[in-house]
């Protein structure tokens, strides 16, 4: 953060609703409402005092497979949750 700043004068903003940071211990988090089995893979804007990211639920299960260090039980999670969100899109169709 800036100079001078506080968490409380960022404004942030979850696919255009505003959000307000909440107290972890000594940090902050945003609060992401629930995302449906078949919805993991649609694409979410989160914006936090100007810096914009752009993620899905299934973003970490790409970041885990193009890291080459990452263990086998890790990768084989993510694959489960990457079928799981398949099968989710199949059965609610």
């Amino acid at each position: 953060m800036a100079e001078n700043k506080t968490v409380d004068q960022l404004v942030c903003t979850l696919d255009g609703v505003t959000v307000q940071p909440q107290v972890s211990g000594s940090g902050y988090f945003l609060e992401i409402p629930d995302i449906a089995a078949q919805d993991l893979d649609a694409m979410h804007t989160l914006t936090i005092g100007g810096i914009t990211v752009t993620y899905s639920g299934l973003s970490y299960v790409n970041q885990v497979l193009r890291y080459e260090n990452a263990g086998e039980s890790l990768v084989n999670t993510v694959k489960a949750l990457f079928i799981y969100n398949k099968m989710a899109e199949r059965f609610f169709q």
